[in-house]
């Protein structure tokens, strides 16, 4: 399991710098990222992914929580209104109960995972937030990623 490590740069020299010491300390260069303003030149630096940069895994999930309940209440409501009473189309009406709710929860699931993931995509991630005044000031970001183990040698390292 990897943690992520945020650390904030004062500018593009000490990015450098930060940098060859994650990778003395056996961080791999595709687990460091660098979150800067736009139009900002970071040269050989690892700019920091849509994943992230963004919401899109925590919302993906919370989609995927929303839509199986959703499905779920959609599932039951075909199963207790009658054909007759609704518009819903009778696929369900040889299946049994269980088939129809694992189904419609499916369904639900998948259906909002992608759009809350199309969403998230294009939100600044939260717990970014907090430093977006002085990303647009100047200062870099960078985001590591890192084993358990190795989390204190890394803030040793950076403090």
């Amino acid at each position: 399991m990897k943690l992520k490590l945020t650390f904030l740069l004062e500018d593009l020299h000490a990015a450098n710098k930060a940098c060859e010491q994650m990778l003395q300390a056996d961080i791999s260069k595709s687990d460091i990222h660098f979150l800067a303003k736009p139009g900002t030149n970071l040269g050989l630096l690892q700019p920091a992914t849509v994943v992230e940069k963004s919401n899109l895994v925590v919302d993906a999930l919370r989609g995927i929580l929303i839509g199986a309940v959703l499905g779920l209440l959609a599932g039951i409501y075909v199963l207790i209104f009658p054909a007759w009473m609704t518009e819903t189309p009778a696929w369900y009406t040889f299946s049994a109960w269980y088939v129809v709710l694992s189904i419609t929860t499916l369904i639900g699931a998948i259906f909002m995972a992608f759009a809350s993931a199309l969403i998230g995509a294009h939100l600044f991630n939260n717990h970014l937030g907090r430093y977006q005044s002085r990303i647009n000031k100047g200062a870099i970001l960078m985001i590591v990623r890192a084993p358990f183990y190795k989390v204190s040698r890394i803030r040793n390292l950076m403090h």
